[in-house]
């Protein structure tokens, strides 16, 4: 239900909450995802068609009946698809997220606090955002890497993305007013 309300921010990009599809390759990457659900038995609850609005966008995507065998689980889509999944407990949650050979982010929601932060630390992922689907991409200032296949290795925020492109050296001069301690002495 929430989720059909969100609105793309087309005409006016200041509107709206959900952009275009990122680029080309990714538009038939999620048309082909939204297609393999579909024809392996899932639903979409809302959205599950993509628009051509001089840009392609995916409205909110809800899929239910999802399985393992769908691309859409099994691959990151960069889309605002999301596929659900019931599991039996936590532990099955657990090693659902971390079977996937991506790690870019995770997401926890629940209202315990202890539960949130038990379950972050057994998650393979480099940023974890809890009871919120997109605090690791909007803090820009939290230094994170990718785990597995995803991303490009370093971290791509904080003073660490900086550091990535600067090769440390020191320069040590001795100017002379005291003898080397570690030169011995005759």
């Amino acid at each position: 239900k929430e989720a059909s309300a969100l609105e793309l921010a087309w005409p006016d990009p200041k509107q709206g909450q959900i952009g275009p599809v990122i680029a080309a390759s990714q538009v038939e990457l999620v048309r082909a995802q939204l297609a393999d659900a579909k024809a392996k038995g899932a639903r979409a609850l809302t959205g599950g068609e993509l628009i051509d609005h001089g840009g392609i966008w995916c409205p909110p995507t809800v899929l239910v009946d999802v399985s393992d065998e769908m691309a859409v689980v099994a691959d990151e889509s960069f889309a605002s698809v999301l596929p659900v999944m019931v599991v039996a407990d936590e532990a099955e949650a657990i090693a659902r997220a971390n079977t996937t050979e991506f790690g870019l982010s995770a997401a926890v929601f629940t209202q315990s606090p202890e539960r949130a932060q038990r379950v972050a630390r057994q998650l393979q992922a480099g940023g974890i955002s809890i009871n919120d689907a997109c605090l690791t991409g909007m803090v820009q200032t939290a230094e994170k890497q990718s785990f597995k296949l995803s991303g490009m290795g370093g971290s791509r925020m904080g003073t660490a993305s900086i550091r990535r492109f600067v090769r440390a050296r020191a320069l040590l001069i001795n100017t002379g007013t005291a003898s080397p301690w570690w030169f011995a002495q005759a």
